[in-house]
């Protein structure tokens, strides 16, 4: 932790190895207990109210959770919810915040979406990971059961030990069809990444065939680029709305009313990733909204659930607003 506080100014760059079907990976458990630790140290500053060590710990989890994000599918869902965390502790604590605090929050939070606007090499990590499941399958290389059937399920398990047992021409037919299916979920995955892609048939891939030998493990090993979108665009949303709520607050402490319209930001910083148009924003004296049409995109009216994510996406706990 001390080493994250004295390089997360930095500038950072993250690599993800795949990892061979059937082998655990401690790491990840090591960046699990990281995150967790990090949570503990920003709660217990906020209970004795040293907000100034506070704010530095959330923008450090911050960058550390926009660096972890970029390592693959479970470093995305680690890296988000660790942001997600730590955003929640200080987000109902803005209105307290001093206006050079504020500056810093906004500052940061902005290098950190310079350094980390979008999930690029997570989706190139997953990519790789695909091929490393399907190399090692090519190869006849399961791994070890137990762990195998933790990682994939009794019936990707079972899969595999179809495949090992298979004759040269049913496992190359499965080799064919899994490389196909990849490439084809990535395609569809980048697509889904553009505000203006449109919305995922209703009927689930997997149940258009369900006489497919492979398809316990396509459901398992291939399916990561096509969950990434929708991690991608909460991260986005979450990340550019938190820096937006910073330089909103900052106005109000200095002026004593919010802006007319959103602050002079970088032009990213203002656009809704679900949408692609800037983010709806609305203001009365000293309150006012800012949120991300969602999913739907459709305005909602800022209507949102605990978790800020339906039907729109605004911060989990507001401390100003309508």
């Amino acid at each position: 932790m001390d080493n994250l506080r004295t390089g997360h100014g930095q500038s950072f760059r993250s690599e993800a190895r795949p990892r061979p079907l059937g082998v655990d990976d401690p790491v990840y458990n090591g960046w699990r207990l990281l995150t967790i630790a990090l949570s503990a140290r920003i709660e217990r500053l906020f209970a004795e109210d040293n907000l100034a060590d506070a704010v530095t710990w959330t923008m450090i989890a911050t960058r550390f959770g926009a660096r972890l994000s970029q390592t693959g599918l479970e470093g995305a869902t680690l890296g988000v919810g660790l942001m997600d965390t730590v955003r929640r502790q200080l987000a109902p604590e803005l209105a307290q915040i001093s206006a050079i605090d504020l500056q810093r929050i906004e500052n940061e939070l902005s290098e950190t979406h310079r350094q980390a606007p979008n999930l690029d090499d997570a989706f190139a990590a997953e990519a790789n990971q695909q091929q490393q499941f399907i190399n090692d399958l090519s190869q006849r290389k399961g791994g070890q059961g137990p762990l195998l059937t933790e990682q994939l399920g009794s019936r990707g398990a079972q899969a595999v030990e179809t495949f090992l047992k298979a004759g040269e021409s049913e496992r190359a037919t499965w080799i064919t069809n899994m490389t196909a299916e990849a490439a084809r979920i990535r395609d569809e995955a980048n697509a889904q990444r553009s505000p203006d892609a449109p919305t995922p048939p209703r009927t689930e891939w997997w149940q258009k065939d369900r006489g497919r030998p492979w398809s316990p493990l396509t459901q398992h090993l291939l399916l990561g680029p096509r969950v990434l979108p929708a991690v991608e665009k909460r991260y986005q949303s979450k990340l550019r709305l938190f820096a937006l709520a910073a330089a909103l607050q900052r106005h109000v402490v200095n002026a004593k009313t919010a802006p007319a319209q959103l602050p002079a930001l970088e032009t990213e910083l203002l656009t809704d990733p679900y949408s692609g148009r800037p983010f709806i924003y609305r203001a009365v004296g000293r309150e006012y909204q800012v949120y991300s049409v969602g999913a739907n995109k459709k305005d909602d009216g800022g209507e949102t659930d605990r978790n800020g994510e339906v039907p729109d996406v605004a911060l989990e706990t507001r401390a100003f607003g309508f």
